[in-house]
């Protein structure tokens, strides 16, 4: 398992990553216009917060599979590649 610091690391590529590969589709969609993001200022009733509720929840997501797959998939695969150095 990778220490602290790597993980860190991971956590805050991953988080930049993740916000580029969520945040650039939604903004070309018109999901996130500045019309919609000026709306959860102006707007009185709860479903001004919808938008931004699901590109948090969509940005979360795809963190949450890339940080798993750079610290648990990637090293154990690694791992059944090498040769068994232990037999020479």
């Amino acid at each position: 398992m990778p220490g602290h610091a790597v993980r860190g690391t991971v956590w805050t590529v991953g988080l930049l990553v993740s916000f580029v590969l969520v945040g650039i589709p939604a903004r070309k969609l018109g999901y996130l216009s500045s019309t919609r993001l000026l709306d959860v200022v102006t707007k009185h009733d709860v479903s001004r917060f919808v938008p931004l509720a699901v590109f948090v929840g969509v940005w979360a997501l795809v963190a949450a599979v890339l940080v798993h797959v750079a610290v648990d998939v990637i090293p154990r695969r690694s791992h059944r590649r090498l040769p068994d150095r232990s037999r020479s």
